[in-house]
């Protein structure tokens, strides 16, 4: 068993809800967030002010801004990963700064609270 942790444009939830709906149907929750990544500052800025550098602090102004996202779980078979995946970069690729990262992850247990049922049987 596998959890898909995703980053993605708020504005791309529903097309990426819809790509995944047309490969399989996945246990999903999403949630709002904050973030940024490296690319929409200068790497070496910012591994500079990482490293302490006043410089390059004083020019991220002590604190990279935050942009909306939107974070994704989804919790599937191991054999499933593939297509969903590949589901959500078909959503969500554009070619530009932001369009997201996907994490793998494995999943140790699952439990339904409702029925008892584990494993697979719970996803």
């Amino acid at each position: 068993m596998k959890e898909i942790y995703a980053i993605i444009q708020p504005n791309r939830v529903q097309a990426t809800k819809a790509a995944l709906a047309e490969v399989g149907s996945y246990p999903l929750n999403a949630f709002p967030c904050m973030g940024h990544g490296r690319g929409q500052i200068d790497p070496q800025l910012l591994d500079a002010a990482l490293d302490g550098c006043e410089e390059a602090l004083a020019v991220l102004g002590q604190h990279p801004p935050l942009v909306p996202k939107r974070s994704l779980s989804i919790f599937l078979a191991d054999d499933q990963v593939e297509p969903a995946v590949q589901a959500i970069i078909k959503a969500n690729q554009t070619g530009l700064h932001g369009d997201g990262k996907i994490y793998v992850c494995p999943l140790a247990e699952t439990h339904r609270v409702r029925t008892g049922e584990t494993g697979e049987d719970a996803l």
